[in-house]
């Protein structure tokens, strides 16, 4: 019997293939592929292709806030609680998270005006802003402390649980007789008006005040000090603000807690007298450092000074300890009014002229990261013929405004310190 037409069979990869008739095994063969094997030559090819390394020091994600001794302030403002007014104050802040208090720090101060007979006794309370913005005096917790006879930054005991909003540390005097019997607890004042607000950090820090025959409201020197004070309007000092112009406080305390809670909550005294006020111009310049003990990135610095003369824009340089410049502007002139400066080494009060007239310059730039415990910057400069002055924050007693840094200044060829502690009002953020 005749057999059928010649067919060939080929094993490859274990499955058998078959040809045609017609065809031979070289003419025609089409093989089904193996998948193992295509992801066998995927796998070889992922380890020929080489791996870019990680990047050794990647950027620090954007911060939030201000970093750096960020309080604005031209002098003190001695507060009494008491006398025949029966004046009451409220510190307003806002912690950055719930925390648990266990202390407040307040200046006491004494002396002629200030203070009286026993000087009173006090109670210390938190309480939350109501509706209208002011104190809503549902206490949510409270003490009763007792003065203790001379000037000092002091620290009461006081253990509160405090939510992440606005709160009011209120200060009452509750003695029997507080008109005879009261002391003043020392806040700052801000002899300008500019519409922004009055701390770099916003307008959560507030002094508010009340008296038997006014209601709780923001603390300013039209209401509870008529005429008092001095103030730039439109470029001008002047001794009698006008009709709803008026300087503002901000609050001097320090609240302790077991866990940080915001900075900004420092102890500054600011030199009203001039004593460690420096000029800028030409070669004399003034900076301040920076150790940031976090990775962070900034686009903005600032640096609040007074002029005093010429037209020359204000020079703000950013720098690392080795001098390499990470950013550097001018800003106008016309930001500033002329003020005149406040006497060296006399005893000027808060109300002279010489207070005001502060303003902050800034400069943006695009995002720069700051390493932790390394050395950075801030220097403020001027042409020659121009003269700006920066106000330092002195640290009051033991009691440190930033921390982190320090003011320096310079008459062209080598840095130093103030002195002693102190900060310039800047900030980087």
């Amino acid at each position: 019997m005749a057999s059928g037409p010649h067919r060939h069979s080929v094993t490859v990869q274990g499955k058998v293939y078959t040809t045609g008739p017609t065809q031979g095994i070289h003419d025609h063969l089409e093989l089904e592929e193996d998948p193992r094997i295509a992801a066998l030559e995927a796998r070889v090819a992922a380890l020929e292709t080489p791996v870019p390394p990680p990047d050794p020091t990647p950027a620090p994600p954007p911060s939030v806030g201000t970093f750096g001794p960020a309080f604005e302030a031209d002098s003190w403002d001695n507060r009494p609680v008491g006398r025949a007014e029966n004046a009451a104050l409220a510190l307003r802040f806002r912690p950055s998270k719930p925390v648990t208090t266990t202390a407040v720090k307040l200046v006491e101060r004494y002396g002629s005006g200030y203070s009286a007979g026993t000087g009173g006794r006090f109670r210390l309370s938190f309480q939350r802003e109501n509706y209208a913005g002011v104190p809503d005096g549902m206490r949510i917790a409270e003490t009763t402390v007792t003065p203790h006879g001379s000037t000092g930054f002091y620290t009461y005991s006081f253990t509160a649980s405090l939510p992440a909003d606005r709160v009011f540390l209120v200060i009452e005097n509750v003695d029997a007789n507080p008109s005879a019997n009261y002391v003043s607890f020392n806040q700052v004042c801000i002899h300008e008006v500019h519409g922004a607000p009055r701390q770099p950090s916003g307008d959560e820090l507030a002094v508010f005040a009340k008296t038997n025959s006014i209601p709780w409201q923001e603390y300013d020197g039209l209401t509870f000090h008529a005429g008092d004070g001095v103030i730039v309007v439109n470029g001008v000092c002047v001794d009698a603000p006008p009709p709803g112009v008026a300087y503002k406080d901000s609050p001097v305390f320090v609240i302790e807690s077991t866990e940080i809670i915001g900075q900004g909550y420092g102890n500054p005294i600011v030199d009203t007298a001039g004593n460690y006020a420096t000029r800028i111009t030409g070669a004399a310049s003034v900076r301040q450092s920076f150790v940031p003990t976090a990775d962070r990135t900034i686009t903005s610095a600032a640096f609040r000074v007074k002029r005093l003369s010429g037209t020359g824009g204000l020079v703000l340089t950013l720098t690392d300890a080795s001098g390499l410049v990470l950013a550097a502007d001018s800003i106008s002139a016309a930001n500033w009014p002329t003020s005149p400066a406040p006497g060296p080494g006399t005893t000027t009060s808060w109300a002279e002229p010489g207070q005001a007239g502060g303003r902050w310059g800034r400069m943006n730039f695009l995002s720069i990261p700051l390493r932790a415990g390394q050395t950075y910057y801030l220097e403020a400069s001027a042409p020659t013929g121009t003269v700006y002055m920066a106000i330092p924050l002195l640290v009051a007693f033991p009691q440190a405004t930033f921390g982190q840094g320090q003011a320096e200044k310079s008459s062209g060829t080598s840095w130093s310190t103030l002195g002693q502690p102190t900060d310039w009002q800047c900030y980087v953020a």
